[in-house]
């Protein structure tokens, strides 16, 4: 069909599809940093050091120093300290930040599987699937290999979901959009997502700043927390080598947050407008 205004199917000016977001399951992430990390070689520049949790930090005016135990407890000296350790971050714990937010914004069931739809490669988000077992909402996200991870959205409360309710779940979706008989698939894993939005009052205590989870949770309505860890350490990288190397301006430094709470806060706010409004829907 020609596009209207065009010349024909192939018109140059028609506008190019949106290419399908990229969904990348957490293991296959955390195995490419990795590989990343270790091709470096240089242990001056990146050591992981694992089994070890931070006990203790003290900061002043020429660095920061942090005590860890485990099975290679020792001390650690440095000239900033950046927490990208999580929703539950003991260096925001330990800089006495707080991070308040709410609580179970949204739950949802999850299962991960194998199996053919018929949209490869393509998400699908259903609004009000008319399956007897599915209340709510259920998107589809391809991943590679032929797998999917598979998302119900839970009613309102802390109702236990049963591995025999999540199975029905399973086969009654599957087969809704399949066709009249359940398609062949191989459940990987299921669990159930809870969503919480929360924002760090600050992000930068002296030489301490927080990225990622340890600053900010979000979720709901596509505000996915691994963009948005990606935007901080781009934003954050460049000034401290600049402040390392060169010196920076208390100003510079202090931009990180301003900059970045500011952008994570206009998309919270954003969501928690647009959620009650798009359910109700």
């Amino acid at each position: 069909m020609d596009s209207p205004g065009g010349d024909g199917p192939d018109d140059e000016g028609a506008p190019a599809p949106t290419a399908s977001p990229v969904h990348l399951p957490q293991h296959e992430l955390t195995r490419a940093l990795r590989g990343s990390l270790a091709a470096i070689g240089d242990e001056d520049l990146v050591r992981i050091v694992s089994g070890s949790r931070i006990d203790s930090l003290e900061q002043d005016d020429h660095g920061v120093g942090v005590r860890t135990r485990g099975a290679q407890a020792t001390w650690w000296r440095g000239s900033y300290l950046v927490g990208c350790d999580g929703p539950r971050s003991t260096v925001r714990k330990l800089l006495g930040v707080r991070f308040p937010g709410r609580t179970a914004v949204e739950r949802h069931a999850v299962a991960a599987l194998r199996a053919e739809l018929p949209w490869p490669g393509e998400a699908v988000l259903h609004r009000s699937p008319p399956w007897r077992s599915i209340d709510a909402e259920v998107t589809a996200r391809p991943l590679p290999h032929s797998l999917w991870r598979v998302d119900w959205l839970l009613p309102p409360g802390r109702d236990l979901v049963t591995p025999d309710a999540l199975l029905v779940r399973v086969r009654d979706t599957l087969t809704g959009w399949c066709g009249d008989s359940e398609p062949p698939y191989e459940l990987l894993d299921t669990g159930v997502h809870t969503v919480h939005h929360r924002l760090a009052l600050r992000w930068r205590v002296g030489r301490a700043f927080l990225a990622g989870d340890a600053a900010h949770l979000l979720g709901a309505l596509g505000t996915q927390g691994l963009e948005e860890g990606l935007r901080d350490v781009d934003n954050l990288a460049w000034k401290l080598s600049l402040a390392w190397h060169h010196g920076a301006s208390e100003a510079l430094l202090d931009s990180y947050q301003a900059e970045r709470r500011g952008a994570v806060g206009a998309r919270l706010r954003a969501a928690d407008q647009a959620l009650p409004l798009l359910r109700a829907g």
